[in-house]
């Protein structure tokens, strides 16, 4: 009998999606953001959905480097920030915990299609902070439609 382990990463990688293409447009909804890997062989890997019962509470994509490891983790939301960087912590535990070799998270994106509150903006920047402190992986508010480099 297979560990709940082994089960996990054989239902990630039916996720995957490898490609050598220069840009991926990751959608959800009416949340879109385009992540430009120019140069990097990587693979898109659709978590929220697909891995609902091994990963809870997690993000909705991330994008792994095949060479170095690098993840980018994205979280597709409307307008709760705070939820959104819950969702993209549990995710990369899981990723810690689970994937050999090991996915150095390096950048967070909370891609936000709704409202942004201004009087958010101070327990944001400390969110993004305290992010940074216990991750060591830049955590960043984009609205939808955005693009970014990886």
């Amino acid at each position: 009998m297979k560990s709940p382990e082994n089960k996990g990463l054989k239902r990630l990688s039916e996720c995957e999606v490898c490609r050598d293409c220069p840009i991926f447009s990751l959608r959800e909804g009416r949340s879109i953001i385009h992540v430009r890997v120019s140069g990097r062989k990587c693979q898109q890997i659709k978590i929220d959905g697909e891995l609902d019962e091994i990963v809870p509470r997690r993000c909705d994509w991330a994008i792994r480097d095949y060479q170095n490891g690098e993840c980018l983790f994205v979280e597709l939301k409307g307008s709760d920030f705070f939820h959104a960087v819950t969702q993209i912590e549990k995710t990369i535990f899981w990723f810690k915990d689970n994937i050999t070799p090991f996915c150095l998270a390096k950048n967070a994106y909370v891609v936000m299609s709704g409202k942004i509150v201004p009087a958010d903006n101070s327990r944001r920047k400390f969110a993004i902070q305290r992010f940074f402190k216990s991750h060591n992986c830049v955590l960043q508010a984009k609205r939808a439609g955005c693009s970014v480099n990886f």
